[in-house]
């Protein structure tokens, strides 16, 4: 590889960095995993504080503050369970439908900014590149060397206990390149399932 193609892999970078930045600055307050519940709630409907614990992989005292905070804007609502007075119920308002909505008209904001100046066909070519790209990095041997690498408990152990859900990124990193579910057409509920499963199965202390 020339020196020059290395190149590619640093304008990559950049181009994850600069809309990530500008996603945030947008939503600097729900960096929490309150998004994530606010999108697990619309796509699923109505779930328990321990089923949003259980699929978000987070502690249930974590959830209480993300539901507390969503109800704060009232983007959440809490009831009873008719079956079981003990059990809360929570769902989705049409405020949070509101804050989804705005999310997806920044990303597609900063979309547009991106690809400002390109013509229907640049996009067609860019779109062509990158699934070359994307399927490329998914060949199989790729797959096994990255998970060969993220799968060594031992050797990042430090990284584990320096960076908060660095464990959780490397059980979606390794349940995605999992032959068990690539290249299958499973639902984002099934993904978000496997990966759980995986996190468990992997990092089980």
């Amino acid at each position: 590889m020339a020196m020059s193609d290395y190149a590619i892999f640093h304008n990559l970078a950049r181009l994850h960095q600069y809309p990530y930045v500008l996603f945030v600055a947008h939503f600097y307050n729900w960096s929490d995993n309150s998004i994530n519940t606010l999108r697990m709630l619309n796509t699923q409907g109505s779930l328990t504080a321990g089923q949003i614990s259980e699929q978000l992989d987070i502690k249930p005292s974590s959830v209480t503050q993300i539901i507390n905070k969503l109800e704060q804007v009232h983007a959440i609502k809490r009831e009873k369970s008719s079956e079981d007075s003990r059990v809360t119920i929570v769902s989705i308002t049409d405020d949070g439908l509101s804050i989804l909505h705005d999310l997806e008209n920044v990303a597609t904001s900063i979309g547009d900014e991106l690809l400002e100046g390109f013509s229907s066909e640049d996009v067609k070519t860019l779109n062509t590149l990158l699934g070359r790209l994307i399927e490329n990095a998914s060949q199989e041997s790729m797959r096994d060397h990255v998970r060969s690498i993220l799968a060594d408990n031992e050797h990042w152990n430090v990284m584990d206990s320096l960076v908060p859900n660095f464990k959780r990124s490397r059980s979606i990193v390794l349940a995605h390149t999992d032959p068990e579910i690539f290249n299958k057409n499973l639902t984002p509920e099934q993904v978000r399932m496997h990966i759980h499963k995986k996190h468990q199965q992997l990092f089980r202390s």
